[in-house]
């Protein structure tokens, strides 16, 4: 690997980390892997502050631990009721802030510029224009996502959707032909960049997690779960898909919840445990046969049915949840549409599936220490690129 260290490695993230969540998760690899190459430091941007602060390392790690389980989710608006997807105009806040901060980071050519999420990236304009190099983390492509919510309404929120969806493709994809190279989360979107865009490279999102032993039987119950922070407008669909099909219907059945929020998903009592929050994921693991994850909205990886996968529980999900992983993972779900769960699937699947087998192969890919390497190759080849791209806005500074 290049570099021996000399490398400044500044990392943008447009929120304030807190928990441990797919972002979170990606941020503290990413921080990880630039220490391979360089001296890794984080700024994000505080929204409630209206600007950007540089995070310690000690900050950062207490910003993963918090868990503020009193506070009671964000009431569903009108605008998340039309859009679920974060909308594109999030971004803009952060940006603007950022172009006055940028004297204070005082970029030079000694620096590569890592700037998390695409809603960053039109600041390569700007803030990294003299750096040794910039990249983009694309965690998901923000028009596909709202492509994807479009595809799941009906008519007209549908065409309301899939317009948005239009409008931000071309600012995306645009300002995406900035940077000297791409960092994609999910493999559906890698696939759509590739090709399209110089230096793209699929990093997928590490998600730590003990392999836990199968639960014992419980009198011919099959204990089918979904875990995630169910504030989430995805999470809460996918709950509701879930609780709406067959398979929750079916009395052999016993479907349990968990993550921050459960409590707040309308779920009968009758076939549905509501375990709330865990200490930690493996709690959540050790109580369920089979995670079922009916995803029908957004875009990137869906990272928990990776992480089903690395404790080794088969995962059984949508097209759409697959889509983030790449075919030699992919091919370890059981894929189906949402209409056709029910016991018999879940059998099957838990019948078929080898968690030594599934586990070693998902740790090669989705393991910790296999994304932390993957990450960090990219950093190291992003700032031994000779030129900056010719998309980009403005020259490279002095070597």
């Amino acid at each position: 690997m290049c570099c021996n260290g000399a490398v400044r490695v500044v990392h943008l993230y447009p929120f304030v980390p807190s928990g441990r969540h797919g972002g979170t998760l990606r941020l503290a690899a990413a921080v990880e892997a630039a220490g391979a190459i360089g001296s890794p430091e984080v700024h994000c941007f505080d929204a409630a502050a209206e600007g950007w602060l540089h995070l310690s390392s000690e900050l950062l790690a207490a910003g993963l631990d918090e868990r503020d389980e009193s506070r009671p989710p964000p009431p569903e608006s009108l605008k998340r009721r039309l859009f679920p997807s974060t909308l594109w105009e999030s971004g803009s806040r952060a940006r603007r802030a950022l172009d006055g901060y940028a004297d204070r980071l005082r970029i030079d050519a000694d620096a590569l510029v890592v700037l998390h999420t695409s809603y960053l990236a039109a600041a390569t304009h700007g803030v990294a224009a003299l750096a040794r190099a910039t990249v983009v983390d694309v965690y998901d492509l923000v028009w596909r996502a709202h492509r994807n919510d479009a595809g799941s309404a009906g008519a007209p929120l549908s065409a309301i959707r899939w317009g948005y969806s239009e409008s931000v493709r071309w600012r995306e994809s645009r300002e995406l032909k900035l940077p000297d190279a791409l960092l994609v989360a999910g493999y559906d979107d890698y696939s759509r960049l590739s090709g399209r865009l110089p230096a793209v490279s699929w990093v997928p999102t590490a998600t730590p997690v003990e392999a836990v032993p199968a639960p014992a039987p419980a009198d011919g119950l099959l204990r089918v779960g979904l875990l995630g922070n169910f504030a989430h407008a995805s999470t809460r669909r996918s709950a509701d898909q879930l609780l709406a099909s067959a398979l929750a219907a079916d009395p052999s059945v016993r479907v349990l919840l968990a993550g921050l929020h459960a409590s707040a998903v309308a779920a009968p009592s009758t076939v549905t445990e509501v375990l709330g929050a865990v200490s930690r994921a493996e709690d959540f693991y050790a109580r369920v046969d089979c995670v079922v994850a009916p995803v029908e909205g957004g875009s990137g990886i869906k990272c928990k049915l990776g992480e089903a996968l690395l404790a080794g529980r088969p995962v059984i999900t949508t097209p759409l949840g697959a889509a983030g992983y790449p075919p030699s993972i992919r091919r370890h779900f059981t894929i189906c549409a949402t209409h056709e769960l029910d016991a018999e699937v879940v059998r099957r699947a838990v019948a078929g599936f080898d968690a030594e087998v599934v586990r070693a192969a998902a740790q090669g890919e989705l393991g910790h220490g296999a994304v932390v390497g993957r990450y960090a190759a990219a950093l190291a080849d992003a700032v031994e690129r000779p030129a900056r791209s010719p998309h980009s806005a403005a020259p490279r500074g002095p070597r």
